[in-house]
């Protein structure tokens, strides 16, 4: 695939929390080279809860302009939590495969 210059959105959905999440952060970053030697931080998502409270789904924009090619989640902040699973999907405007 190739980069998108429209922006684009993210998805996230949290399916387990161990522990308590306080503001807990997932970073979505964007390269332009495969092994992410300068990502650059398109969204942050931020979700608090434990194991009843914490299942949620997010949705995150990742602005209007360049999306680039390779895009990656980083967990940056558990919050507390010993760990939590989720899934996430994103997506670039503009670009047909």
């Amino acid at each position: 695939g190739a980069a998108g210059s429209a922006g684009g959105t993210a998805h996230l959905h949290v399916t387990a929390v161990i522990g308590t999440a306080a503001s807990a952060t997932i970073q979505i970053q964007g390269s332009t080279a495969a092994g992410f030697s300068s990502p650059v931080t398109l969204g942050t998502f931020t979700f608090s809860g434990n194991s009843t409270t914490g299942i949620k789904a997010l949705v995150q924009s990742l602005g209007s302009g360049t999306v680039h090619r390779y895009v990656r989640a980083n967990v940056t902040s558990m919050g507390g939590a010993t760990s939590f699973n989720v899934t996430i999907v994103a997506g670039q405007r503009g670009q047909t495969y």
